[in-house]
């Protein structure tokens, strides 16, 4: 729930809000299961969105608070980016970020609007667990693990995501791709991840 009296603005990233997304994507991230990660240069839109991205920014009380990177898909939207400032978590601004992300999504006509958490790399970490339930309070729900195959011809089940010839898929269809005999190759080097959804209704 936003603190009362905290006056929270959400809106799509200027050209000249690029030094306030560095800042909140480096000390949100660096206050975060992924700090390794960012220290070790493995975050790569520090400096800024991927062109083929947008970004909402937040502001509280006029100072920036989170962020939000996202891409739209077919009638899905990806988060790629979500970011607090610990002095500003449990205060409203994630709320107030994925609301706003679900108008656009909305307007969009996108039915859904999807996260991922890397699944295998932080479970001794006690916030992963917060993080999960953090999206989950978001009104997230999580879907299943997902990874990324390789195979012949397209399988026959639902791809989530595609990057040329890999597909991303849920863990529980590689069982339906081995009953179809159909040949495939997990791309263990892209890892697997907790694929998090969260229902909107289309306006169009």
């Amino acid at each position: 729930m936003r603190e009362r009296g905290m006056k929270v603005e959400v809106r799509e990233l200027r050209k000249e809000d690029l030094p306030a997304y560095r800042v909140v994507y480096t000390v949100g991230y660096y206050y975060s299961i992924y700090r390794e990660w960012l220290l070790k240069g493995l975050m790569e839109s520090w400096c800024a969105p991927p062109k083929d991205a947008r970004c909402l920014l937040a502001l509280a009380e006029g100072s920036p608070a989170g962020l939000i990177v996202y891409r739209a898909r077919g009638d899905k939207v990806d988060i790629e980016e979500l970011a607090v400032i610990p002095e500003y978590r449990r205060r409203g601004v994630a709320r107030a970020l994925v609301e706003k992300l679900a108008e656009v999504a909305k307007g969009m006509g996108a039915r859904e609007i999807q996260a991922t958490v890397p699944c295998g790399q932080f479970e001794e970490d006690p916030r992963l667990g917060e993080l999960l339930e953090a999206y989950r309070r978001l009104g997230f729900t999580l879907e299943g693990i997902s990874l990324w195959v390789e195979c012949r011809g397209r399988p026959p089940v639902e791809a989530l995501d595609e990057r040329g010839s890999r597909l991303l898929v849920y863990e529980s269809s590689l069982r339906e791709l081995s009953k179809l005999s159909v040949e495939y190759r997990v791309v263990e080097e892209w890892g697997r991840n907790y694929t998090l959804v969260r229902r909107v209704s289309s306006t169009r």
